[in-house]
């Protein structure tokens, strides 16, 4: 099951698999190994698929909507809209 959340992503038959995930949820994963006499077992298990973590790091040096170039630039439109109601 899982199978619109998940697929292989690169050849399944060997050591590794790699499983690309397209949105959260739970995939059943089953594999099956084969000897070389055509003897076989199969295991299967469930994978929770969950949402990355995202980190926003504000830049090191201030900026942003309180900068003094903003802070000045309001004073200036505060000042002009007072003259012009006297």
């Amino acid at each position: 099951s899982g199978a619109g959340l998940a697929s292989f992503s690169g050849p399944t038959t060997g050591k590794t698999a790699t499983l690309a995930t397209t949105s959260v949820g739970t995939v059943v994963v089953n594999l099956t190994v084969t000897d070389s006499v055509g003897e076989s077992s199969s295991a299967s298990q469930s994978i929770a698929v969950v949402a990355a973590s995202v980190v926003v790091t504000p830049p090191a040096s201030g900026g942003g909507a309180l900068g003094i170039g903003w802070l000045i630039g309001l004073a200036a439109a505060v000042g002009l809209l007072a003259r012009r109601r006297s």
